[in-house]
């Protein structure tokens, strides 16, 4: 029976192996990997602990890793890394910067709210805070570490609160003059109708 497929799949897991010392290791962990259903081919990497698994339907990732745990060996948790994202104002914005974080190596998942504008990245411990920022960066928004911009974006909201308070003021100054205007015309009309005889 041939290895060989003869389409190229469609979807793709990358996993992080732990505990693997041998050719033997790499041998047992593609080969439980493969035993798992929809799974096409297994690719082991000894030297860069990584296991690349192709499908072509979506792969459910906790099923892959029990086919490694089961084997003997362990797979990396992924790491949450939140982002927090400026420039969006749509959700094709959205889908955009999920495209770009899902395109950097290593990232398994990409999240973004547009409402809190913020992003969650499901990623392997080889994934940097850095080279997720230059992907949101070339898709034309802006990201920063959520740690980073905790205090500047309550003192973003701040001066925005502060804005807004002016424009009200200044909203209130100038209609209040057309205000008066307006109902001094009005009583005017109200008081000549009550002391004009019936």
């Amino acid at each position: 029976m041939s290895t060989e497929m003869t389409d190229t799949p469609h979807y793709s897991e990358t996993l992080e192996i732990e505990g693997m010392t041998c050719a033997s290791c790499v041998g047992r962990v593609e080969k439980a990997l493969k035993s798992v259903e929809g799974v096409e081919l297994a690719h082991v990497n000894l030297a860069t602990e990584k296991a690349v698994i192709y499908a072509h339907q979506p792969l459910d990732r906790a099923t892959l890793i029990k086919a490694v745990e089961k084997a003997g060996y362990e797979v990396e948790a992924l790491q949450p890394i939140e982002l927090t994202i400026e420039g969006m104002s749509c959700a094709s914005c959205v889908g955009r910067v999920e495209k770009a974080l899902k395109s950097v190596e290593g990232v398994e998942s990409a999240d973004v709210n547009l409402a809190t504008e913020k992003a969650t990245i499901q990623a392997s411990s080889s994934v940097t805070r850095d080279s997720l920022i230059q992907a949101v960066t070339k898709a034309g928004f802006e990201a920063k570490s959520v740690h980073q911009t905790t205090e500047s974006f309550q003192d973003k909201k701040n001066i925005e609160l502060e804005k807004l308070k002016k424009d009200l003021i200044l909203s209130v100054l100038l209609t209040l003059p057309v205000f008066i205007l307006e109902m001094k015309g009005f009583v005017a009309q109200r008081f000549e109708m009550q002391s004009a005889p019936n």
